[in-house]
Parts: C-alpha cells; sequence; structure tokens
C-alpha cells in the first residue's frame, strides 16, 4: 500500500483555519504534572515537559481572536449553525478563571 504525503503549505494551514471547528487555549502552565490520568504525568514519562508556570495573557489570546474573525470575514465564512467547539486547556485550567471569562466575554461580543 503505498503511502499519501500531503504538502503542508500555507494554503493548506489557511484552509484549515477558515474551517475551524475547534478553537483551544492554554490558560496556564501551572501544573506539577502529577496527576495519574495525565498524557504528561511523571508517572508515564521520565522525561517530561516542565512547567513554567506561566499564564496565557489576554492580549495573546485577543490576537489569535481578532486574526480569525478576520480571516472568517474576509473569507465570507457566514454559516452560523455549524458547531463550533472553544475548549480550555492547562495544567489546571481553572485556577486561570478569570481569563476564560475575559475570552468567552470578548467572543460573545
Amino acid at each position: 500500500m503505498m503511502k499519501r504525503i500531503i504538502q503542508i503549505d500555507e494554503k493548506l494551514v489557511r484552509s484549515n483555519l477558515i474551517n475551524l471547528k475547534q478553537l483551544i487555549f492554554e490558560v496556564t502552565e501551572k501544573c506539577n504534572l502529577n496527576c495519574k490520568y495525565c498524557g504528561l504525568s511523571r508517572q508515564l514519562y521520565k522525561t517530561y515537559n516542565d512547567r513554567n508556570k506561566r499564564d496565557l495573557s489576554f492580549e495573546k489570546a485577543k490576537l489569535i481572536i481578532d486574526y480569525l474573525l478576520n480571516l472568517w470575514k474576509d473569507n465570507q465564512v457566514s454559516d452560523t449553525t455549524s458547531r463550533f467547539a472553544l475548549s480550555f486547556y492547562g495544567g489546571e485550567p481553572l485556577i486561570n478563571m478569570p481569563l476564560i471569562k475575559k475570552i468567552i466575554d470578548c467572543i460573545e461580543q
């Protein structure tokens, strides 16, 4: 069986962003990587991704939101009936609930 090679280029990335169905914000890195169910858990991996205890800034989240809104507007994406998932991720995302609320407020406007 021959494998199909997909070339990742600007056109493909742009198309995927125009047709985006889910946006995930990693709102915090405040995590000790100790949960048994975590895919990055220290219990599962001897080498693990150290967390730097940083939070995503609202300014960076807003840049992403504005970029996507402008991209959709420029490409006349007007299908408002399609489902779109907004998700929040990060060590313990609810630690940064003020940012989550601010992002939701921004998107709802």
